[in-house]
């Protein structure tokens, strides 16, 4: 299921609730710790940086997603 994440730091944290890529090496409780068999079959894959991440949503995403703004996003982030 390919999904795009928008919040500060959304790289980051995405990183941190996959794991390492090699599972062996995830802590438990990341997904690829609890659900990861090894390195070619480590459960999920996200983008390691801006531009990845750009690139992979294009490919997956290509005319889908609208820039909107939330009513509530200043009182949210600083």
């Amino acid at each position: 299921m390919a999904m795009v994440w928008e919040s500060q730091d959304a790289t980051r944290q995405a990183q941190a609730m996959m794991g390492e890529t090699d599972p062996a090496e995830s802590d438990p409780g990341t997904i690829r710790g609890d659900f990861g068999l090894d390195l070619g079959r480590n459960v999920i894959h996200g983008s390691d940086h801006e531009g990845a991440n750009e690139r992979e949503i294009n490919l997956f995403f290509p005319d889908e997603l609208q820039d909107y703004e939330r009513i509530d996003e200043t009182w949210l982030n600083e």
